[in-house]
């Protein structure tokens, strides 16, 4: 193993880097990290192959565990609740006007270029109302919306 340089070590880096892109949470992406590590103090000092790998060891576990600790803080950190892919809740608080009147408790109004059914008191078509909630994941309850909105 006295062939063990630099550039084994950056092409290790290159085929971690290349392996994350399939998903693994940046895992791979931590180890690709140690292996540049390696093999450019590698390049720079000439490290005995032993200590190659001694040094890319402390290095994984080193990279691994401050990749873990910054998507802790960020999972910590972020927003608990996102609505990219609840758009009905998206929409609570939102002014629009009435496509169809709310007639027993049943109506329309257009958001985002989509329609969608609204319950709540009788309205006329045309009339401004507020979304206020969801209800039963399908059907978003209104309100009359202020007359200075």
């Amino acid at each position: 193993m006295e062939w063990l340089i630099y550039w084994y070590w950056l092409a290790l880096a290159l085929l971690l880097i290349i392996a994350e892109t399939l998903g693994a949470a940046g895992f791979l992406l931590a180890l690709g990290t140690a292996a540049v590590t390696t093999g450019l103090l590698t390049w720079i000092f000439t490290i005995h192959w032993q200590w190659q790998l001694i040094l890319f060891s402390l290095l994984c576990i080193f990279f691994a565990f401050a990749w873990w600790h910054y998507l802790y803080y960020r999972v910590r950190t972020s927003k608990p609740v996102s609505l990219i892919n609840r758009p009905l809740e998206a929409m609570i608080g939102r002014t629009t006007t009435l496509v169809e009147g709310i007639e027993e408790g049943r109506g329309k109004i257009r958001i985002n270029d989509a329609h969608w059914f609204v319950t709540g008191p009788n309205l006329l078509q045309g009339s401004k109302v507020r979304v206020i909630a969801v209800v039963d994941h399908s059907l978003l309850l209104v309100e009359a919306a202020d007359k200075s909105e």
